[in-house]
This record gives structure tokens, C-alpha cells and sequence, in this order.
């Protein structure tokens, strides 16, 4: 009789529950093999900056001012960077630093989103940028 079949029902499923979180495709899922070792610290350092880049952006579109069209296709390639980077940190292992990245680059997609935002309702209350 091997340990298994010693088991509670209760303790059986929880030990079936902890194989199957620590397989390796829950770990490390497939194809982080090929970004190599240390990808996981280069993004979250790109994250980062990004992060602060993003919310740069929006201390300086929340003053009145008059927005220009850079302004505009700043915020939305800003905003597409953060998409990119947040798809990027969707698909890092689920480790301590994963979830750190996946948290600050799901922040900075929602911060580019606001200053997205932010513009289009300028855009709404200025009618020379609508052409009334």
C-alpha cells in the first residue's frame, strides 16, 4: 500500500490540486524558455519605466493647457506601449516577480487609458479641435 492510498478523500484532492499547480507549464509557461534567463527582471525594469513615463505623462496633461496634435498621438502610442508590455507580462511565470510585473504593468494600462481619456474629454469641450 504506497502513501497515496493512506490518503483521506479531503487530503487526496489537495494533494492532486498542489501536483497540478506545480507542473511546469503553471510555473513556467510554454515558450518562456526561448526569452531566456533574466527576461522576467528586463521587463519588470521596462515596466517601471514605463510606469513612470505614463504617469509623467498624465501630471502633465492634467493642468490646463492647450493640447496639441503630438500631445494626442503621444498619449495614444503611450497607451499601445502599454498594452504591448501588459500582453508581455500576461505570459511571465507566476513568481513573486511575475506578479509584480503583471500588477505594475496592469496599472500603467489603466493610467494610459486615463490620460487617453483625459484627452479625448478636452477634445470634447474644445470646439476648434472638433471643428464647430
Amino acid at each position: 500500500m504506497n502513501a497515496a492510498e493512506q490518503l483521506s478523500p479531503e487530503a487526496q484532492n489537495r494533494l492532486d490540486r498542489l501536483v497540478r499547480a506545480t507542473q511546469p507549464e503553471m510555473i513556467r509557461p510554454s515558450g518562456a524558455a526561448r526569452l531566456g534567463a533574466g527576461h522576467p527582471k528586463r521587463l519588470y525594469r521596462r515596466l517601471r519605466a514605463a510606469w513612470w513615463a505614463t504617469h509623467e505623462l498624465l501630471s502633465d496633461f492634467s493642468f490646463e493647457k492647450k493640447f496639441a496634435s503630438s500631445d494626442v498621438i503621444a498619449a495614444v502610442r503611450n497607451h499601445e506601449r502599454a498594452q504591448s508590455l501588459l500582453a508581455q507580462a500576461r505570459r511571465l511565470p507566476r513568481t513573486y516577480l511575475g506578479a509584480k510585473a503583471r500588477a505594475q504593468a496592469q496599472d500603467n494600462a489603466d493610467v494610459a487609458l486615463e490620460v487617453v481619456a483625459l484627452l479625448a474629454n478636452e477634445a470634447n469641450r474644445a470646439p476648434a479641435l472638433n471643428g464647430r
